[in-house]
């Protein structure tokens, strides 16, 4: 009987040990669940903020967009009326309208040697026409370096630093080429310097412009 008690009795203490177990288990696994549950309700709340903040600057941008063609439209309607306004003005002054006419002055003239990768271009040089150009009309006009022409004493057409894809590669040792650029309104003048590609040994030339020629030469 004594064996059969202490038997049970080992057999309880399994019992208990099992259960114990099997409590501490749940307990562990509820504990996980719970982590889990936890970190996937703080990643919606992220994630939940994230969608708000988007929605918050899609609604931002959409007013922009809004305001924006807003102002387009009003735009658009002031290019319209002016675009019509234009158009009376010129058919009223189409008939008056006047080609601006200019009086070119000749300020000086110098030449300088082309150097290209350390090497001189003995069979070119560079020619610096410094010129005024002054409106005599009363319309408004533009004076540009490709608007003048320069022959040499056999007549032929030197090449204009400006135009020219070979020779305005080289560098301009004064800075010149680009000085005379510009709008120009009736009664006034404008100073600038016009740049060509010359032969080496040539010395006398004649500048075309606006209907005019003038002779020039260097020493």
């Amino acid at each position: 009987m004594k064996l059969v008690d202490g038997k049970l009795s080992r057999y309880r203490k399994w019992q208990v040990y099992l259960v114990v177990v099997l409590v501490l288990s749940l307990v562990a696994l509820a504990a996980t669940q719970y982590m889990r549950v936890s970190n996937l309700q703080k990643d919606v709340k992220s994630k939940n903020d994230s969608i708000s903040k988007l929605e918050s600057d899609l609604n931002t941008k959409q007013a922009t967009l809004t305001d924006l063609e807003s102002q387009t439209t009003g735009l658009n309607k002031k290019i319209t009326s002016l675009e019509a306004t234009i158009k009376e003005l010129q058919k009223g002054s189409a008939s008056n309208y006047q080609a601006p006419t200019y009086e070119l002055t000749i300020n000086k003239v110098r030449d300088h040697v082309i150097i290209s990768g350390g090497i001189q271009d003995d069979s070119h040089k560079y020619l610096y026409v410094t010129v005024t150009v002054k409106n005599t009309s009363s319309s408004g006009g533009y004076v540009s370096p490709l608007d003048f022409t320069l022959k040499n004493s056999s007549n032929e057409k030197q090449p204009n630093y400006k135009e020219d894809s070979y020779y305005n590669t080289y560098y301009d040792p004064l800075g010149s080429a680009e000085f005379l650029s510009q709008s120009l309104a009736g009664g006034d003048s404008a100073k600038g310097t016009l740049l060509f590609i010359v032969g080496s040994s040539d010395k006398n030339f004649k500048l075309l412009y606006s209907g005019e020629t003038h002779n020039i030469s260097v020493n």
